[in-house]
């Protein structure tokens, strides 16, 4: 009986050692992680943005491999997300909140009857030419002093798991072709700040190549065009497309037509509203492959004047190249939605 009288006492002794240590311990859990990377800042930005890039270099993936990803459509920028079940990483949800192209990307994460978190990841380029990648993490284990315990356990363990993480991200973006610097022709307007109203639209969602996005557009733009007659919807404006993924290479993107009133969704077709915005407009003067340029312009006002985006860009095509010939006189309008 004085056995089991001591060992009563030594568990009770460990909880009030725990108990008085969690009451210690901060609620709030931060860490962060950094590696310097041989890659540009577009390569990283994009292993990040786009979701299912995740599967290469995510540590969780690679602890869980047996672990199922669902994507959103679109799989990138702002809004898209992906869920996950596995048996050793349970379930959750990642969620990009801020993107801001090239520099910062953060994300909330949901781990089921676990709570919430926030992660962001920085790229910062460097004199010699590579990139510092920061990962950061933040949790509040809340009043609980078990948990805050375990707050400690939980810090040590991501530290490993981000070092992992970043080195598997450096072994694939550095394996990865590396970005053509090309010289961009074209005109462009000094960036203006609007305030859009609400809009009504038709689109088609797809994916392309460069060799094939002409293509894609113009037989979304077909298909959409047909609705629009069958439902009896006129065109509000010229067409524009939404495009998700930041790459010169590779497009994840909205096809889409401005109608006066909402339309109904057929097959492929999908009926959608633009909420009320604010956005960064960039005007830009020649051929559809020069865009880029205005992009880059849009980009500059926002890190120039500490603006945040709040979704995917957009351009909208003005011009009409069956009616106008001379390419250096198409005008492209780009906006990116800002708070």
């Amino acid at each position: 009986m004085k056995i089991v009288k001591f060992i009563g006492i030594g568990l009770l002794g460990l909880v009030l050692l725990i108990v008085i240590a969690g009451l210690i311990l901060p609620a709030k859990v931060e860490t962060e992680r950094s590696l310097l990377i041989n890659a540009s800042p577009e390569v990283l930005f994009e292993q990040v943005n786009v979701l299912p890039n995740w599967e290469k270099w995510s540590p969780w993936k690679e602890m869980d491999p047996e672990s199922k990803m669902t994507y959103s459509t679109p799989n990138a920028g702002v809004g898209a997300f992906y869920t996950w079940e596995g048996p050793e990483t349970g379930k959750g949800k990642l969620t990009l909140t801020e993107v801001v192209p090239y520099s910062r990307i953060n994300t909330k994460l949901e781990f089921d009857g676990q709570g919430n978190s926030t992660a962001a990841y920085l790229f910062e380029p460097q004199p010699d030419g590579q990139v510092n990648v920061r990962w950061t993490f933040s949790t509040d284990m809340g009043g609980n002093p078990f948990m805050r315990v375990f707050g400690v356990v939980m810090k040590s363990m991501l530290n490993d798991q981000f070092e992992r993480g970043l080195q598997k991200l450096k072994e694939v973006a550095e394996a990865a072709p590396k970005p053509v610097k090309l010289s961009w022709k074209g005109r462009v307007e000094a960036a203006t700040v609007l305030d859009l109203p609400a809009q009504y639209y038709l689109a088609v969602h797809d994916t392309a190549s460069v060799a094939t996005i002409s293509n894609k557009l113009g037989q979304a733009y077909g298909k959409i065009m047909e609705a629009a007659a069958k439902q009896k919807l006129e065109p509000s404006g010229p067409p524009f497309a939404i495009y998700y993924s930041q790459s010169n290479t590779q497009f994840d993107f909205d096809a889409a037509l401005p109608i006066g009133k909402a339309g109904k969704s057929e097959g492929m077709v999908m009926a959608a509203q633009r909420s009320a915005r604010r956005a960064v407009c960039v005007a830009f003067y020649g051929d559809y492959s020069q865009t880029p340029l205005a992009h880059e312009t849009a980009d500059a006002f926002i890190r120039n004047n500490n603006k945040t985006t709040t979704g995917p860009p957009w351009e909208e095509y003005v011009s009409d190249p069956g009616l106008e010939k001379d390419t250096s006189n198409w005008l492209t309008k780009v906006y990116y939605p800002i708070r």
